[in-house]
């Protein structure tokens, strides 16, 4: 986390010397800590402590903003995204670094997903595919430096607006995603920002490869998104590439966008050998997955993220 953060910052222009002592805040997006659970199988008790990953970062660097961390499962690294992007607009910070975090340190974890029937057993995330049977886990580290226009020195993106909600007071239960409740934090972000969601050409979306979360998920999109387009949505899901990288996933997708930018194409989702035919809206073609490199020119990107437990 020390090492992605410092080349962040290198990556933007900026000397870390030279933001000792400012107003910077932290955001950290991490759910999974097995690093005192994979120890304690050898008998060996490491205690860890959650605040000291944020807090290091403010140690070593010396800054002296907002510092905070977000578990809010599968959207940690979104929610941390979002916070950042509210305390930089709020004035309680001057810049603000964003870190997402996963590594996956236990056999045991992963053995529980899968008696819990969320992992694939074949290690693939088939994410929009008919034979969707789970995801797979991967790991990341991701760090991005947010910066106000005026400030910043290398800039790769512009963030337009972000919006969350919770849809964990559902009678289903928190594990069910809200296709409805989706759909509402979506359209409202779309009128906060006065954007025309029909500007949207391209979609990073979350997918994980479930039967329950992409069909929901893609109806949410064509509900908030849709409605009243002539020309089709592509919708990405990087967790097809990388595998489902769980807390830090959402940074991930924001990396990719980005890198839609600088390139000037959309990659191709992996694992794709016949459209979920329960998605309706892909059948019909009007939601269409990135299925070979497809040139982008620039626009707009969204990007849409949720989590275990009913955070949107």
């Amino acid at each position: 986390m020390l090492e992605i953060t410092f080349e962040a910052l290198w990556d933007a222009g900026i000397n870390p010397n030279s933001w000792a002592g400012s107003n910077t805040g932290v955001f950290l997006g991490h759910c999974f800590d097995e690093y005192m659970a994979a120890y304690s199988d050898t008998g060996v008790n490491i205690p860890t402590y959650r605040q000291t990953y944020f807090a290091m970062l403010h140690n070593i660097f010396d800054f002296r903003g907002p510092a905070k961390h977000f578990d809010t499962a599968c959207a940690s690294g979104f929610s941390a995204f979002h916070q950042a992007i509210v305390s930089l607009r709020a004035g309680e910070c001057d810049q603000a670094i964003v870190v997402g975090l996963n590594i996956c340190l236990r056999a045991g974890t992963q053995n529980q997903f899968l008696n819990l029937n969320m992992l694939s057993p074949e290690g693939k995330c088939k994410c929009l595919d008919d034979d969707a049977n789970g995801y797979a886990k991967g790991e990341a580290c991701v760090a991005v430096v947010l910066q106000r226009k005026s400030q910043a020195r290398r800039i790769y993106a512009r963030i337009i607006h972000s919006k969350t909600n919770c849809d964990g007071f559902k009678e289903l239960g928190i594990t069910f995603p809200s296709f409805e409740l989706q759909a509402e934090v979506i359209s409202d972000a779309f009128k906060e920002a006065n954007i025309d969601p029909l500007e949207i050409e391209y979609c990073e979306a979350h997918c994980t490869g479930t039967q329950a979360g992409d069909p929901s998920e893609m109806r949410a999109i064509y509900d908030s998104m849709c409605v009243g387009r002539t020309q089709p949505l592509k919708i990405g899901a990087l967790k097809s590439v990388i595998g489902h990288t769980e807390g830090a996933s959402g940074l991930c997708g924001l990396v990719k966008s980005i890198l839609c930018f600088e390139k000037e194409l959309i990659p191709p989702n992996l694992h794709m050998s016949k459209i979920n035919h329960r998605i309706e809206s892909m059948v019909d073609g009007i939601l269409v997955p990135v299925t070979e490199c497809t040139p982008f020119k620039g626009g707009k990107i969204a990007m849409n993220c949720f989590g275990f437990g009913g955070v949107n």
